[in-house]
Formats: C-alpha cells, structure tokens, sequence
C-alpha cells in the first residue's frame, strides 16, 4: 500500500466548523426528510424466497439458494430492504496475520449483500487494482486470467472507487497485487431483486486534500495553511530543479517539517521540509493538538519541530537535525535520507513535473547522505528572495558598467601616450578588461 512512515494516522477528515465561503447548504424541511426515507424503506422492501428447513419448518432467509441444505422456496417471503450502498466497512487492504499492528488490515468477510441498485465504495491506496473475477473456481484459486480490470493499479496516492451493482447475482473480486488475493484480499458480493439497469456501472476519482485549508474564511479562527501554501511555495522556490552538486540542501535552516496524513497524490503521507507551525497546520499551538483544528475536528496535517527525529531513527530533514541523536543502524540501508536533500551522485533528484504519478517529487523523494557529511558539505539552494536579490544586484551592476568601461577606455589612452606603459600587449589587455567589466552579460 502506500508508504505510512509516520507516528499519526487520523485520516478522518469532517469537515470544519465552518463550510467553504463558495459552499451552498441545503436544508431541506426535517418532515420531508422522514417521509422520503419511510417510503424509499418501504419502496426497497421486496419478498424474496428462502430456505424452508424441512424438519424445523423454519425459513432461514440469511443463506443464498446455493447454500442452502432444505428446500429454496418462494413461499418464505423473505423481506430483503434495499440499501443505497453495501456495507464495507474496512478499506481495500491486504489482511495481515499481525491484527496488533497498527498498519493491521482485518480479514474480509465471506459475503456481503445487497438489492439492486447499491453502490460497492471504497478507497484504493497505492499499490492496489481491483479485478472482477472471472467465475468462483477462478476467485477460489487467484486465477487473474480472464478477470476484468474495473480500476488500474493505483501508482501515487488515492483513487475513490465505486461499483454499481444494478443487476442481480453474486460477483467475485480481488487485486492482482502479488501474493495480496492469496492473502484474502477478495470478496464476494451477493445482489438480489429486479434488475435496475441492463448493465453494472462503475468509476474511480483521485482524492486531493481540501483546497479551502488555504483560503479561510472571514469566520474562520485558522490562518491559510496545508496544501496551497507549502506544497505551492516548495515549487514557487523552485526546489523541484536539478541539483549539479554532489549534495543539494534546501534550507540551511529548517523550520520545521510537516506531514498530511490525507489522501492526496501530490502530498499524501508525504513529508515537507522548513514548513512553518502556522504553515502547516493553520495556528500556533497545532503541534500538541494533533492534526485538528483548534475546535477538535480533524484536518489531517501535523507538525514536527525542527530537528525532529522519526522514531529513534533519523530526522525527517537534515536542515537542523543534530546528526549525534539519530541511529543509522536501524535502517535498512544503515544511512540516513532525508526529504530536503538531492544530489547528482546516483542521480538522486526529483521529478520536475509536480503532477507526476512517480514517487520522486518532492515530499516524497528522500536522499542518502553518510554520517560524515554535515550541513556544510552541502550547497544550499537559494530562495526565492535571495534569488531576486541576486538578479536585481546584476542588473544594477549593469548599469553602473559604461562608467566602468569609460574609466576603462582613458586607462587605455594613457597606456598609449605614457613611456611607463609601453607594450601593445598592456593596452589590448586594458581594452578586454574594460569590455568584460561593461558587458551586461558578465554574471
């Protein structure tokens, strides 16, 4: 699945107190709200048949026709009440043996049914596809032969998958992720009742972190934060640009890091380097209240202090981490790598295009560096406002040259009429010098 590196995983997202400024909210009459869902209760309720036990003269309406041991019969009536959606409750994960973990996927259960006209909706994360297979024998062995793709293999972040189930019979799924489908990563889904539409329908969105984080409303009691602001600046500063060095350093100093730990394919569970408190999560203070809000709901960024090291290993950031606190050994390549570095050496550089599904832009892209090597072995990028600086000194040098240029040029006149300066070569030197100290193109 995607890469979860980090201490805190509180992905429910509700929404914040107050909706985005452009939101409009219905709020139909509470009368009218209880009458459409008694009537669409009782419009979904449909006598189905059972199996009628022979010897208990019990109807047992919990079993399909093919599991059942007495008689299928009609005359059980059994009452089936249409559900707008089939009731998957844990995300499209491959089970795990380990259920203490904190990454643990619980195992699927045998079936799940539904009428007609329901909607299968889950998350698939990184890593993950979702394959409708062919028959059971095919989904009892993991055959993935004739299966029909309903969602590709997801390469970067989260898709928001749904299947509409609009005609009645049993449909077999899985992934075809290696080893995940022998791991119990299917299910069976079990529809009943009149055929809604002649064919099944199905579809898939990514999920991108909520844009209005950075643009709070007049009520709101947070400031800009999240994903249009560091994401933004990350590239605004052009961090994203081949480094030309054996090591590349964003910042000389961090102010921190930030981690989202929604689901989103440019940033999600995605780690950012000399991000602000405020930056990243909207208001001082955010750093002891998790992931939230001031109000308590969640939000899904957390802040890490500069020089924060991830649980006992290394810092998130080698800007401001004390190099003397981290444990190499405990990884797996025995070196540090940190999301603020780059380096021509291995080619360890990032992707510039930022919608890229390739897990090398920033955020994601973390670089070696030996314990030997310190903040200043590295060549640290300049920022935007060094930058500009830079470029408004050369073209005020530019325009201070001719000055130079005439000093330059009555040098030269007096090298050609001084008996102390009598070589050609002087003179030509002086004109050349004069012409480089001019030229606006000298930076």
């Amino acid at each position: 699945g995607a890469s979860h590196s980090e201490e805190h995983y509180d992905t429910s997202s509700p929404p914040h107190a107050t909706p985005p400024a452009m939101a409009h909210v219905l709020r139909p009459n509470a009368a009218f709200l209880v009458t459409a869902v008694v009537l669409a209760l009782v419009a979904g309720a449909t006598a189905t048949s059972g199996c009628y036990d022979t010897t208990t003269h019990k109807c047992d309406c919990a079993v399909t026709e093919a599991a059942c041991q007495g008689t299928w019969s009609a005359q059980c009536k059994c009452v089936a009440v249409a559900s707008s959606k089939v009731n998957m409750t844990q995300p499209w994960c491959t089970p795990t043996e380990d259920q203490s973990s904190r990454f643990a996927c619980r195992p699927f259960p045998a079936s799940y049914t539904a009428v007609s006209g329901a909607t299968l909706e889950m998350v698939i994360n990184t890593g993950h596809d979702v394959k409708l297979m062919a028959d059971k024998a095919a989904y009892d062995a993991c055959t993935m032969t004739s299966a029909t793709n309903l969602n590709t293999m997801v390469a970067k972040g989260t898709e928001n998958f749904k299947y509409h189930f609009n005609k009645p019979g049993t449909y077999y799924m899985s992934t075809s992720k290696d080893g995940a489908c022998k791991s119990g990563q299917k299910i069976t889904v079990i529809t009943t009742g009149a055929e809604t539409k002649d064919v099944n329908e199905f579809s898939s969105a990514r999920i991108f972190a909520p844009a209005w984080h950075s643009n709070p409303g007049v009520d709101d009691d947070f400031t800009a934060f999240g994903k249009g602001v560091f994401h933004t600046k990350a590239y605004d500063d052009e961090l994203h640009t081949t480094c030309e060095h054996d090591g590349c350093l964003d910042r000389k100093v961090s102010r921190g890091s930030c981690y989202f730990a929604g689901e989103d394919f440019h940033m999600g569970h995605a780690v950012f380097c000399d991000v602000s408190e405020v930056e990243c999560c909207g208001y001082i203070g955010c750093k002891t209240n998790r992931g939230k809000f001031e109000n308590g709901t969640s939000h899904g960024y957390y802040y890490y202090a500069p020089g924060y090291v991830s649980r006992g290993t290394c810092c998130h950031c080698m800007a401001s981490c004390d190099r003397s606190k981290e444990n190499a050994t405990a990884m797996s390549a025995g070196v540090c790598s940190y999301r603020d570095v780059t380096s021509k050496v291995n080619n360890c550089q990032r992707e510039p295009n930022k919608d890229s599904l390739l897990s090398t832009t920033i955020g994601f892209l973390q670089c070696a560096v030996t314990s030997d090597l310190t903040v200043a072995d590295m060549t640290v990028r300049e920022t935007s406002a060094t930058r500009a600086a830079s470029q408004a000194a050369s073209s005020a040098a530019g325009v201070r040259s001719p000055l130079a240029f005439s000093a330059m040029a009555a040098l030269g006149a007096v090298m050609t009429t001084s008996s102390s300066f009598p070589s050609r070569t002087t003179v030509l030197m002086a004109g050349i010098l004069g012409l480089a100290v001019s030229s606006p193109w000298n930076y």
